[in-house]
């Protein structure tokens, strides 16, 4: 062997990493949402669902810290675009400046292709249906509650030029920012 082979041995044998593991499965099926238990396992946190469409599954994410939405959808590419569109238009209305009726992202993240969006804060009773079926709501409160909505809608379309294509009331996540003072969101 001449010194240029010997060479090219030592960079082929040292320097181009040679995996002899099995490759690892993933840890989620193609196409398919994931289920709860299996997000719970790669969350490390309790979760409960609120609710489900075509785009995936919503769950309330319950730490001793903090409550929060998370949205799952399915592990597909199709799902993980949807999403990052989503996740492009809070960017957008994060650099318009928020809406104090908007609900915060707090992170987007990955796992095999499955997209998950964290979205701020609120207590169980924050679904908009739920809501008016535990309260009884007057008149003015019902207002209160149109207004905000409104005002959000106006914010998105004015500000940030995005249009909510999806409103109903189990879309739409109300909360009380102090105690006896309602906050509608």
């Amino acid at each position: 062997m001449t010194s240029l082979s010997l060479r090219n041995l030592y960079y082929l044998t040292h320097r181009i990493p040679i995996n002899l593991e099995p490759p690892t499965p993933p840890l989620l099926e193609k196409n398919l949402p994931p289920t709860r238990l299996q997000i719970e396992k790669l969350i490390k946190c309790p979760l409960k669902e609120l609710g489900r469409g075509s785009f995936g599954k919503v769950y309330w994410k319950k730490n001793q810290k903090k409550t929060s939405v998370i949205k799952v959808g399915s592990n597909s590419p199709k799902s993980l675009a949807k999403f990052k569109k989503e996740n492009a238009a809070y960017d957008e209305i994060e650099y318009q400046g928020n809406c104090q009726y908007i609900n915060r992202r707090i992170q987007f993240f990955t796992i095999d292709l499955c997209p998950f969006l964290e979205l701020s804060s609120f207590s169980e009773s924050s679904i908009l249906s739920a809501f008016f079926q535990k309260n009884f709501c007057s008149p003015f409160d019902v207002q209160q509650i149109l207004k905000h909505i409104l005002q959000a809608l106006e914010f998105l379309h004015e500000k940030c030029g995005l249009v909510h294509g999806d409103i109903k009331p189990d879309n739409i996540l109300i909360y009380r920012k102090n105690l006896g003072t309602p906050k509608y969101d």
